[in-house]
């Protein structure tokens, strides 16, 4: 039997191609267009484990990404802005998910009302202000039906802050951002379990925990984000969740104003 030379050129032509885009392949995914590549024939396993990834909001790496968000925020966050991302779920889609989520139990089951009702209680003095008891029930009715998406809209107002407040760190707004929106969905997630507690429980307390709670959390988070001291990350955060606090207050303001206005 005549035996097969091997060649350079023989070798290069025996390369296994994409069948997408005839690239040379070199793994499991093909590096110019990104399609997996399949040995086998199609089977009805493999049209099942396809449409099951296809169909799924989001990937495996949610539940990696939760456990980072929760046990080591800060680090993590460092990661993901330093290019190591392949395993994190990305910020934009775990906080719109996250968000998503919590806005559609509060809207469904009404499960934040007793607790955002807590928080708004005594906030204004609407009667020694004049304002007529109708317009306090109608502001109190939107801000409890939408605190949720409301409270996200103040995320990058916090990123901005804590931009300013951190510039030693020398990270851009960007960077802050990536923190302010995995723990703001965090802390989101909180607020909602908090809020399903009063509603199943009806026990008054658990509101009282979250606030210090939040606060401990995202003055780790940034600790271990910026490199800062504990005295300096303490102080800093608090002055930026202030600030961020009064800027999201003034744009619910406005925006109420607006939409009632066209009511």
């Amino acid at each position: 039997m005549e035996r097969r030379e091997e060649t350079p050129l023989r070798s290069a032509l025996d390369v296994p191609r994409c069948l997408n885009c005839g690239a040379a392949l070199a793994g499991q995914y093909c590096a110019a267009c990104g399609q997996h590549v399949r040995s086998e024939r199609l089977s009805l396993g493999h049209v099942a484990r396809q449409a099951a990834g296809e169909l799924s909001p989001v990937d495996h790496g949610i539940v990696f990404t939760a456990l980072a968000v929760l046990t080591r925020p800060g680090r993590m966050a460092r990661e993901y802005v330093e290019g190591r991302t392949v395993r994190y779920v990305g910020p934009v889609k775990y906080f719109m998910l996250l968000v998503g989520a919590a806005q559609i139990l509060a809207l469904r089951y009404g499960m934040l009302d007793a607790l955002v009702s807590g928080f708004l209680a005594g906030w204004y003095e609407y009667e020694r202000q004049g304002v007529p008891n109708r317009a306090q029930a109608a502001a109190v009715a939107f801000v409890t039906r939408y605190f949720v998406s409301l409270s996200a809209a103040g995320v990058p107002l916090f990123a901005a802050a804590t931009r300013a407040l951190f510039r030693r760190a020398r990270l851009n707004y960007a960077e802050h951002l990536v923190l302010a929106l995995y723990t703001g969905a965090q802390q989101i997630a909180l607020f909602t379990l908090v809020g399903w507690i009063l509603d199943v429980t009806h026990v008054r307390g658990p509101e009282l925990v979250y606030v210090p709670l939040a606060f401990a959390y995202q003055v780790w988070a940034l600790r271990e984000f910026t490199g800062a001291s504990w005295a300096r990350t303490a102080w800093r955060t608090l002055v930026a969740a202030v600030l961020s606090m009064f800027a999201t207050v003034t744009l619910i303001a406005i925006l109420y104003a607006l939409l009632s206005g066209r009511a």
